[in-house]
């Protein structure tokens, strides 16, 4: 039994080292150069976290981030300054005028939780003309739909996904934002996910 222990905590150990296998954090590269080529002022998050801690560091923007489950609004309420950081509760399925009302137009969504889908939507209208969505996860077929709402689609890596309203901004987005396809996870290897993803990223 010990050998056994050993032997998967090893295997624990060695899978989340792989940077093909923890996708958790898989966003943080494209992220960073998205934040430092659009350079925000303002920000809107579905889901704090990771993601809040880069848009502190890498830009000066007023950052807008909503969280629809109770125990990760309580784990993050109090690790940001409230002068940069709105953290703000709102039951699932909230629309998105109360979200205007708060945030206002930006340039930059990062939706990395609460209904991805409707979050989605929500980022049409926030957006605008000028500015991106990001959704992590986005290998995830169940957000095709929400994808597929804009009309320029970049997939920069096997699990982020950025979006563009307008042309120019989409073309900006590819020019800065470094492509890898590197990844051998379970979600991404295979050929047809890979062909999946290569169709997405051309529509």
């Amino acid at each position: 039994m010990v050998a056994f222990i050993s032997s998967f905590l090893r295997r624990i150990r060695r899978d989340v080292r792989s940077p093909g296998v923890d996708t958790f954090h898989s966003f943080e590269r494209p992220l960073t150069q998205l934040i430092r080529s659009l350079q925000p002022l303002h920000v809107a998050e579905f889901g704090p976290g990771r993601s809040t801690e880069l848009f502190v560091q890498q830009s000066n923007a007023e950052i807008w981030s909503f969280e629809t489950s109770r125990e990760w609004y309580d784990t993050y309420k109090n690790r940001f300054d409230p002068a940069r950081v709105h953290l703000i509760f709102v039951e699932d399925g909230g629309e998105v005028g109360e979200i205007l009302q708060h945030s206002g137009t930006t340039s930059l969504v990062f939706i990395d939780g609460g209904d991805r889908l409707r979050a989605l939507s929500q980022a049409y209208d926030l957006v605008g003309q000028s500015g991106a969505a990001y959704l992590h996860d986005a290998h995830r077929e169940e957000y095709e739909l929400g994808i597929r709402l804009y009309p320029f689609v970049y997939f920069p890596e096997r699990h982020s996904c950025i979006m563009c309203r307008d042309e120019q901004v989409y073309r900006r987005v590819k020019g800065s934002v470094a492509a890898d396809y590197s990844c051998d996870c379970q979600y991404c290897s295979s050929p047809a996910r890979r062909a999946y993803f290569e169709r997405m990223s051309l529509s």
